[in-house]
């Protein structure tokens, strides 16, 4: 009962003929990429581009709003200058 039972099939199979290959790849016609193909490729690549650009309208909205806040300083700013030129002079401050 010590025999080495191995399996039919070996594990590396041998690397195919060399002539088959080269027949195979003379029946396959040598095709090239067209002036569609091309334009397609462009395109694309041109909408992935263009779809990946940084988004303008947060950098509007950003702005926007650093203005509404400067002219909220602003308004304040004067409405407490106002005030203080109002204020009585007899009152210490």
């Amino acid at each position: 009962m010590n025999t080495l039972v191995t399996g039919s099939r070996s594990r590396h199979n041998d690397p195919p003929d060399n002539q088959q290959s080269e027949q195979q790849h003379s029946s396959r016609r040598a095709s090239r990429v067209g002036i569609i193909d091309r334009l397609a490729l462009h395109l694309g690549v041109a909408l992935v581009t263009w779809s990946r650009r940084p988004r303008r309208s947060n950098n509007v909205d950003r702005v926007r709003n650093q203005v509404n806040r400067q002219l909220a300083i602003e308004r304040l700013e004067k409405v407490r200058a106002r005030d203080e030129s109002t204020y009585p002079w007899f009152i210490i401050r």
